[in-house]
């Protein structure tokens, strides 16, 4: 039996076991699509990739499988395979930024890596397809396989319509935020609009943003993570989590939660792996993480952890 070598990675991401997984074979010869799709059912990430030589002399070729099909092409398996190949050293050693172009079923995928003083790498892609616009589904029809009322969907700037630059999604606008909570897919729908030739892929939004109180700010900002004793392995559910209110209450500090839920007598337990996200600002990075900490220190939960000895590495480059 023939074995090959996998990464698991995190992209969009600066912490582990967030972000989004992927999970990246870097050197797939040998293994027919059948292979390939079963690997990627097994891992059951949203895509998992894998890599072979080029065929038509640039850096590698890749191919992208969801746990249900191919793809002809995604952003983030290819900003994660090439921020592993680069890590990793396949493309070898660099000083600075290096490009690579992956060839994909819709089209090469430019590819710009780069790699700062302390050796972070982030990588930049181009779309391998410029803007096209495809057919254009029904008012009734969309409405239908959402379940909402045609009434929720917004038609001023643009009808329901398939749009790609190399994966092609049905992009549908709707009136309020309202109806973008209450859609959802209705699978006997969805297969009559796969019939009449429509994506599997339908992207849905508003611009409805009343509600939201979207500021920028200069300050620096700093997250905490605390999870459950034993995770990112076997970890229990169901402990309570006192102290939320007085570490909300240090200055320019949130309490994010991740894995929470209200017991029988109102209160707070866990209920998952990575449970809170203590978020702090301050005028520095420094003024950020001591009220973060401070924070931390206000949560008594014995059940739970956070890790005060990693990450400074990046901290410092800041």
């Amino acid at each position: 039996m023939s074995k090959y070598e996998y990464y698991i990675c995190d992209v969009f991401t600066q912490q582990k076991f967030s972000g989004n997984q992927l999970a990246v074979i870097t050197d797939a010869e040998g293994l027919s699509d059948h292979d390939m799709q079963n690997i990627a059912r097994e891992f059951n990430f949203s895509e998992s990739t894998f890599v072979f030589p080029s065929e038509k002399e640039n850096t590698r070729k890749v191919r992208i499988f969801t746990p249900r099909s191919e793809v002809p092409f995604a952003g983030q398996p290819n900003i994660g395979t090439a921020f592993i190949l680069a890590a990793t050293g396949i493309f070898g050693d660099f000083a600075q930024s290096i490009d690579v172009v992956f060839e994909e079923k819709a089209g090469n995928v430019p590819i710009k890596i780069n790699k700062d003083h302390c050796g972070y790498i982030w990588c930049e892609l181009s779309a391998p397809a410029p803007l096209s616009l495809g057919k254009v589904a029904t008012v009734d029809l969309a409405s239908e396989v959402l379940s909402i009322e045609a009434g929720d969907i917004n038609v001023t700037t643009h009808y329901p319509q398939v749009a790609s630059v190399g994966l092609p999604f049905l992009f549908v606008e709707l009136q309020s935020l309202e109806a973008l909570s209450q859609a959802q897919i209705d699978l006997s729908k969805l297969q009559r609009l796969l019939q009449e030739g429509f994506p599997s892929y339908i992207h849905i939004y508003c611009r409805d943003v009343k509600d939201f109180d979207i500021r920028w700010l200069d300050d620096a900002a700093l997250v905490v993570v605390m999870a459950a004793n034993g995770y990112p392995g076997k970890y229990q559910s169901g402990s309570v989590i006192n102290g939320l209110q007085p570490a909300g209450q240090v200055d320019e500090t949130l309490i994010f939660h991740a894995g929470t839920i209200k017991n029988e007598d109102g209160e707070t337990v866990a209920r998952g792996g990575r449970v809170l996200g203590d978020t702090s600002s301050g005028q520095t990075i420094d003024d950020a993480m001591q009220r973060a900490n401070q924070a931390v220190d206000r949560i008594v939960w014995p059940q739970g952890f956070c890790r005060r000895d990693i990450g400074w590495r990046a901290v410092k480059g800041f």
